[in-house]
């Protein structure tokens, strides 16, 4: 893997609204008023799916907004959304960190649990993903051939084969806070304070980011030396990678340094 340099880009951090009335569907998203943004994660044709608390909205390529699922009043309830994922199926997953499930919405709106009996613990690997223990997940991420990877507060991430099937694919320093994958299928673990790369052809895991101490240092230098508060990942088709830095709330850069 490139030695990586870290810089920080100054974007907005959130969404800017006009009003103050909730969202209906079929608004445009600049003139939405969001609130308790959770999660957030884009598909393969230009949507953009949003985690609230309760709520899963969706922002088409022209910017429109709509619903995906409304957990409030209908079952299955949801109660605290954190990280959410899609597939090249149109398929939805949203990790609920307080039932200690992770939903599906499929391309219909059907939800249904992809993993997690409800109760907190991390038993349950090797059966049913639907009736292994979950503690608090926190983000959730889909390979590109349907496996879906869910990190959470037990510092592991566990992976949900297309079977339904579940297991431990990795443990990490820190409850996992952030997963992604790249164009190559490497896979990019957020484990709070540093950033972890997982090749997928089966290479040793690399820390690629952050010295592992929670603070906000290191622009300009190499990644391995930064400090940083890792709350979302993002890698781009040029194989940079997107950090939302929770403590210094900005959106920062992992580029690959050239050399020649």
């Amino acid at each position: 893997s490139p030695d990586l340099q870290m810089s920080h880009a100054d974007f907005a951090m959130g969404i800017q609204a006009s009003g103050s009335r909730s969202p209906r569907d079929g608004d445009h998203a600049f003139d939405a008023f969001l609130q308790n943004l959770q999660g957030i994660t884009t598909d393969d044709i230009g949507n953009t799916y949003l985690s609230e608390s309760r709520l899963i909205r969706r922002i088409d390529a022209t910017g429109i907004l709509s619903t995906v699922a409304d957990g409030r009043n209908s079952a299955p309830e949801f109660r605290s959304l954190r990280g959410v994922g899609a597939d090249s199926s149109g398929n939805v997953y949203v990790a609920d960190m307080l039932e200690h499930v992770v939903f599906k919405v499929d391309s219909n709106g059907v939800v249904t649990t992809l993993a997690g009996n409800g109760e907190s613990g991390s038993d349950g690997d090797g059966g049913p993903a639907t009736e292994a223990m979950l503690y608090r997940p926190f983000s959730v991420a889909a390979d590109a051939v349907g496996n879906v990877f869910v990190g959470g507060y037990d510092t592991r991430v566990r992976k949900i084969d297309q079977a339904g099937t579940i297991s431990t694919v990795g443990s990490y320093p820190t409850r996992v806070t952030a997963l992604a994958f790249d164009e190559d299928g490497d896979l990019y673990v957020g484990s709070q304070f540093r950033v972890f790369k997982v090749p997928a052809n089966g290479g040793a895991t690399v820390a690629i980011a952050g010295t592992g101490d929670r603070g906000f240092s290191g622009d300009g230098g190499p990644a391995d030396l930064a400090s940083l508060s890792v709350g979302g990942i993002s890698v781009d088709p040029w194989g940079n990678v997107w950090v939302v830095d929770q403590l210094s709330r900005r959106i920062r850069v992992l580029e690959p340094i050239l050399t020649h």
